[in-house]
C-alpha cells in the first residue's frame, strides 16, 4: 500500500531546482535538475508495515528496492521498487537479531544490510531474501551512550566504518566479525573548544557526523554535524587525503549554561548557523552536503532553510550550491529518496532528469 502525499493535487511535481551561483559543472546530473515526485511509502493510518513512527535513515538498494528504519517502533522494514512490501526485522529487545534503538542503515556490494543499534552496542547484518530479512551475523561494537549520529555507518568490501568518537579519534573500522581494525581521524577534545570547556556529555555530541563510502574510490567521506569541514579518507590506509572548510557555513557552537550542574546546549552564530543533513552521491564524480541554516531562537526560528553543496570526489572543490533542494536521503541513478515527518511520516520516491 503506498500513499501520495495529500498536499500534491497532480500525481506528479517537477520541482525547478534554481542553482543559488554559478559555477564549472561536473558530469552528471547537475543541480538544476527536475525532480518529479512519482510515489510514496507511507500512511497515516492502515497496515503496521505501512505506518512509521520515527523514520531515522532510508537507503536505496541496487535493484531500486528501499530500506526504511524506523527508530520508534523500532523496526527495519524492507520495500520493493513498486512500494510493496517485501519483510522486514521488528523484533525489540537485547536478543540476537533484536533491535532497541537503531541509527543507521548501511548497504553492502554484496548485497548485505548493516544496522548500527548503539543501545545493543553491536551492528547487525541482515541478508534480504524471498523469505524476508533473516539475520546473518552480528557485530559486536563499543558504542558511546549519547549516540545520536544519522547515517553514521557504511561499507566497503566487508569492512564496516562508523563515525564514532574512540578516544582521539573519530571513525572507526570493523570486519564483519566484529573486531576493529583501526580507529582514524582526529576528534574534537574537551580543552580545544575556544568557546569554554565542555562537559562530558557534550564531547560525543561535538564528535557526531555523518560518513559516505564511496567503493569505486576506495574513499571514506566525513561530515561532522557542527562544522565547516568535510574530509577524504583512504579506505586503504585510513590516510588523510584532502580535507575543505565549505564557503560560508557557521557551525552551531556549545555554549556552556552558567548553572552549576546544568548542561548547556547549542547556539547559533550571530548570523545565523548550520548543522549538517546528508551527505549523498550525486554522481560518478561529485557528491552532496547539506545543512540547515537557521537564525532566531529554537522556538521562534526566523529563517530555515536547506542549503545544498556539491563538491568534488577528486579534491573537495565546489562545484555549484542552491538552496532549492529537499533533504536528500540516497539516490541510485536517476531515483532520489526523501523523508518526512509532516503531516505524517512517509519516504517520498522521485525521478530525477538530467
Amino acid at each position: 500500500m503506498r500513499c501520495l502525499p495529500k498536499l500534491f493535487a497532480v500525481n506528479t511535481l517537477a520541482m525547478l531546482l534554481l542553482c543559488a551561483a554559478c559555477a564549472d559543472t561536473a558530469e552528471g546530473p547537475p543541480l538544476t535538475a527536475a525532480l518529479t515526485l512519482v510515489d510514496s511509502v507511507g500512511v497515516l493510518e492502515g497496515p503496521e508495515e505501512f505506518v512509521f513512527g520515527i523514520i531515522e535513515d532510508v537507503r536505496l538498494a541496487a535493484d531500486g528496492s528501499i530500506f526504511v528504519l524506523d527508530r520508534q517502533a523500532p523496526a527495519l522494514r524492507w520495500y520493493g521498487s513498486d512500494g510493496g512490501y517485501l519483510g522486514g526485522v521488528t523484533a525489540t529487545g537485547r536478543g540476537p537479531c533484536e533491535l532497541a534503538f537503531p541509527h543507521a542503515i548501511a548497504l553492502t556490494a554484496q548485497g548485505h544490510v548493516g544496522v548500527f543499534d548503539p543501545q545493543n552496542g553491536r551492528i547487525m547484518k541482515f541478508r534480504p531474501t524471498a523469505d524476508g530479512v533473516p539475520c546473518e551475523n552480528i557485530s559486536g561494537v563499543v558504542a558511546s551512550p549519547y549516540a545520536t549520529n544519522r547515517r553514521n555507518l557504511c561499507s566497503i568490501g566487508d569492512r564496516w566504518f562508523m563515525y564514532q568518537q574512540d578516544g582521539d579519534a573519530v571513525i572507526r573500522e570493523y570486519i564483519e566479525t566484529g573486531e576493529k581494525v583501526r580507529s582514524f581521524g582526529r576528534a574534537v577534545r574537551l580543552d580545544e573548544v575556544e568557546y569554554g570547556v565542555m562537559t562530558p556529555f557534550a564531547e560525543p555530541l561535538m564528535n557526531s557526523g555523518m560518513l559516505l563510502c564511496v567503493e569505486d574510490r576506495s574513499q571514506v567521506l566525513s561530515l561532522p554535524l557542527r562544522s565547516d569541514t568535510v574530509r577524504s579518507y583512504s579506505a586503504e590506509d585510513a590516510t588523510l587525503v584532502w580535507a575543505t572548510a565549505v564557503e560560508g557555513i557557521h557551525p552551531e557552537r556549545y555554549q556552556l549554561n552558567p548553572v552549576p550542574g546544568i548542561s548547556g546546549g547549542f547556539e547559533q552564530e550571530s548570523e545565523g548557523s548550520h548543522v549538517a543533513l546528508s551527505m549523498v552521491r550525486w554522481s560518478d564524480e561529485t557528491f552532496l552536503v547539506q545543512y540547515r541554516f537557521w537564525s532566531g531562537t529554537r522556538r521562534e526560528p526566523e529563517v530555515t532553510r536547506t542549503e545544498s553543496i556539491e563538491l568534488r570526489f577528486e579534491d573537495g572543490s565546489e562545484v555549484v550550491r542552491t538552496d532549492q533542494l529537499p533533504v536528500l536521503a540516497d539516490i541510485r541513478g536517476e531515483t532520489v529518496v526523501t523523508y518526512e515527518s509532516d503531516p505524517f511520516p512517509r519516504v517520498l520516491i522521485w525521478s530525477r532528469s538530467k
